[in-house]
């Protein structure tokens, strides 16, 4: 299953222009550098997988009245390793769409998000000049725990830490599990 850029798109222009018309939230945009470590045993010798994602959120103002905020987000990472006769390429693709919740409003804001992910991971296993791809996705809960820092009333960094939670799939007669545990940080822009 293909994401659907014109659809998260429109989901995207639908939850900003929500987040806009509340003088409690500002809408913001993270850029976020990560590293993946997939779950499955297949991976467990390979290196993370180093990636980017991008987020738009809405963030509560400074003594806001409430705390929950949305989150929107899309994101690839990729690892390659080469071998004798070949190489071995593994990317791995997501979206996700969850709440945030803010605890403190000052400099300093942990919160905490939740919600849905898509995973999809593309294997592409080159050898003896023979290429072989496989493609497994599902969706599967998430959770996140960061860090935002205020930088600016328009700036901020963030630090943080995501989990997926029962995402498999099947390629050939394996079953694979596409859960990952991710650690990013980050800079944002809300306005």
């Amino acid at each position: 299953m293909p994401m659907n850029l014109p659809a998260c798109l429109i989901l995207l222009l639908a939850l900003s222009s929500t987040a806009c018309q509340s003088a409690q939230q500002r809408l913001a945009i993270e850029w976020r550098f990560d590293s993946a470590r997939a779950q499955e045993d297949l991976y467990e010798d390979a290196d993370p997988l180093d990636g980017a994602a991008l987020s738009v959120h809405s963030l509560p103002i400074q003594g806001a009245d409430h705390k929950l905020g949305w989150e929107l987000g899309l994101g690839e990472g990729k690892e390659m390793f080469a071998f004798t006769n070949g190489t071995y390429t593994l990317r791995q693709r997501q979206a996700w769409l969850g709440l945030r919740y803010t605890f403190l409003d000052g400099h300093w804001r942990p919160y905490l998000g939740a919600g849905a992910q898509y995973t999809r991971h593309d294997i592409l296993l080159d050898y003896l000049g023979n290429g072989m791809e496989k493609r497994a996705d599902d969706f599967g809960p998430y959770l996140e725990a960061g860090l935002l820092v205020r930088i600016s009333k328009e700036w901020h960094a963030v630090l943080g830490y995501r989990e997926t939670f029962g995402m498999q799939a099947q390629v050939d007669a394996a079953d694979l599990d596409l859960d990952t545990a991710q650690t990013f940080v980050g800079v944002g822009f809300s306005f």
